[in-house]
C-alpha cells in the first residue's frame, strides 16, 4: 500500500527544520528522506500565500525530482 498526502506542520513527528519559514525563500523546496517515506516542504510563490507552508508526505516517491508538467 502507498500513500501521498499533505500533513499539518504542527505534528510532533515533523522536524522543526521542515516547518521553519524564516530562512526559506518563496518557491523553495526541501526534501527529507527515510527508508520508507519522503517528506517535502514547499513555500508557495504567490503573495497571497507567502506565509503558508505545504508539507507533503509520500511512501511512493523516492527521488528528489520535480516534474515540469505544470500539474
Amino acid at each position: 500500500m502507498t500513500f501521498v498526502g499533505t500533513i499539518k506542520a504542527n505534528k510532533k513527528e515533523v522536524p522543526k527544520e521542515m516547518t521553519d519559514r524564516n530562512n526559506r525563500r518563496l518557491g523553495s523546496i526541501a526534501f527529507l528522506f527515510t527508508k520508507e517515506l519522503t517528506l517535502v516542504s514547499y513555500v508557495p510563490t504567490t503573495a497571497k500565500t507567502k506565509k503558508k507552508l505545504v508539507l507533503l508526505l509520500s511512501s511512493m516517491h523516492t527521488q528528489p525530482t520535480i516534474g515540469n508538467t505544470g500539474k
